[in-house]
């Protein structure tokens, strides 16, 4: 297992509204109870996606919530007209 390293918000608990989300570059970290109600930025390698811990999260991985792939539509084009 992975040794995750928790920062604290610089003084901040969680009651208070200004605080600096935590930005998580490594997908296949746990989430543990100790996120729960925590924002967290999490790359999922273009963007950023905010995702807001809550209790049915706890143990399974950052991944699993953030999607990497683009939805492909296909569109028909329209037939001009002559």
């Amino acid at each position: 297992m992975k040794k995750i390293i928790f920062y604290s918000r610089a003084g901040c608990n969680k009651n208070t509204t200004k605080f600096k989300p935590f930005f998580v570059f490594n997908k296949s970290l746990f989430i543990i109870s100790e996120y729960i109600d925590l924002i967290f930025f999490v790359y999922d390698g273009k963007s950023f996606i905010e995702i807001s811990i809550v209790s049915g999260m706890v143990g399974h991985r950052f991944g699993e919530f953030v999607s990497t792939r683009k939805l492909h539509k296909y569109v028909k084009k329209k037939k001009k007209k002559k």
